[in-house]
């Protein structure tokens, strides 16, 4: 059985919903951004000579685990939160270990940055392939001309399975990882990713700062603000629903990730 389940998935997503992660209105290409941003944050811990399982903390900050591991154990925190979101299970057999390595790329079992390096392209890889199928294809897992499932689900898995996979050859504790930079994300003021569309625009005041910017590109653009207008009162409508489905979920199920006990 693995500890990456559906029951750290509900936890880890009630506990992003109660941060105010889920209230605005987030495309996958900003999601495929922040995913990609944590493999090269992770890369970057290498790049700057700390070990792969090295953790620090920043006396500005003492409290925020930083390093390698702290950077990996955020891709999977994204994947499950938006595994949470969008009701999708964990496959809990696939993500048993032992954790393989399918792709083309070189893997070097004494250099973890070159191995890193090559985990992230292939992470890459995955999330464009899981942005394709989510805009071709919505959240639908089908049967390939192979024979094998694919989908927005089994490419993220993939993600999953590649941080695991260079978690064991490294020696990093991805348990006690994901433990600890949840506890610590719980501590964290409310929407401190800022992420998504904040703003509403359904009042006059946000339709005329539109219509500004329009000018400001062209004159063209004017004719565009009604198209535009249009489409922003759609997200609108979309974000107000989404909120109030947060808002019910968080009501009916209130638990969120306990600290680690103390040894």
């Amino acid at each position: 059985m693995s500890y990456i389940n559906n029951e750290l998935r509900d936890k880890l997503y009630e506990n992003n919903v109660a941060h105010g992660f889920w209230e605005n209105y987030r495309s996958f290409d900003e999601y495929q951004k922040n995913v990609e941003g944590e493999f090269e944050e992770a890369v970057e811990e290498l790049r700057k000579g700390h070990l792969p399982t090295e953790v620090y903390y920043k006396p500005e900050k003492p409290e925020k685990p930083e390093g390698t591991p702290t950077e990996l154990a955020d891709v999977i925190i994204f994947i499950l939160d938006f595994f949470g979101g969008n009701n999708i299970n964990v496959d809990e057999e696939f993500l048993s270990p032992p954790h393989t390595h399918n792709g083309n790329e070189p893997i070097k079992e004494d250099d973890p940055y070159f191995t890193l390096q090559s985990i992230a392209k292939e992470g890459r890889e995955h999330l464009s392939m899981a942005n394709f199928y989510y805009k071709t294809r919505g959240l639908d897992v089908f049967v390939g001309a192979d024979g094998k499932p694919h989908g927005v689900s089994t490419e993220l898995h993939e993600v999953i399975n590649l941080v695991l996979f260079y978690c064991d050859l490294f020696h990093i504790n991805m348990e006690k990882e994901l433990i600890d930079k949840i506890n610590y994300n719980n501590t964290r003021p409310y929407d401190y990713r800022k992420m998504g569309e904040g703003l509403l625009l359904t009042d006059e005041q946000a339709a005329h700062e539109l219509e500004v910017k329009a000018l400001s590109i062209g004159p063209g653009m004017l004719d565009c603000v009604d198209g535009i207008l249009v489409e922003r009162n759609i997200i609108n409508q979309g974000i107000m629903e989404k909120r109030a489905l947060r808002a019910k979920i968080v009501s009916e199920r209130t638990e969120l990730p306990t600290k680690k006990q103390e040894d």
